[in-house]
């Protein structure tokens, strides 16, 4: 039998040290040996939270972006027919050509004809929409020169040579529905582009 007392948070008075409840106004005492233990779980607990929380951030796990279509990290792939019906309504501004684009939605597109990787030829785009639309190619999407930029038109073109091709960024700047026809045609080894 232990003569140790504590003290009840309640009402201040002493309690015998083997007591559950304080005899003077009946509060609930915690021992000494329970609060220790719940202490010693709580900081497990967060060190095990923390610990987590790192590891989250380290890896991303749980923390990725929403997708955004229009962004240069991840195109919109051109598919292997050359054909595109795109809509920007309701997309993001965040790219302008040398021609336009300010205030206008952009999509940005990859295009890489798998068949004509290496050589020499023109790219072209073709376009036609209910809307104003402005098309302008980009050897990388950010921070790459611009090969050509055209548009303000509902339909029309752009033509670019390029040599050595391996891929080219499409961007397109409308506030509505479109249609694209994009083609890569080779030069003539001999003669060269036209």
């Amino acid at each position: 039998m232990s003569l140790a007392m504590q003290t009840c948070p309640a009402c201040e008075g002493f309690v015998p040290h083997d007591h559950t409840r304080c005899p003077h106004c009946e509060a609930s005492i915690i021992s000494p040996q329970a609060l220790a233990s719940l202490a010693a779980g709580a900081a497990k607990t967060a060190a095990a939270g923390a610990t987590l929380m790192t590891l989250m951030a380290c890896y991303g796990i749980g923390i990725e972006p929403p997708y955004d279509p229009t962004s240069c990290d991840e195109p919109v792939t051109v598919p292997d027919d050359g054909f595109v019906h795109g809509d920007n309504t309701g997309g993001e501004d965040t790219l302008q050509g040398s021609c336009g684009g300010s205030g206008t939605n952009d999509q940005v597109y990859r295009f890489a004809d798998a068949g004509f990787l290496g050589q020499n030829g023109i790219v072209t785009v073709l376009w036609q929409a209910d809307t104003p639309v402005t098309v302008y190619l980009r050897d990388y999407c950010v921070g790459g020169s611009e090969l050509v930029c055209d548009g303000g038109e509902t339909s029309g073109s752009v033509e670019v040579q390029v040599t050595n091709y391996e891929a080219v960024s499409v961007v397109v700047e409308s506030t509505g529905a479109y249609d694209l026809q994009v083609y890569f045609t080779p030069c003539d080894p001999n003669t060269g582009c036209p």
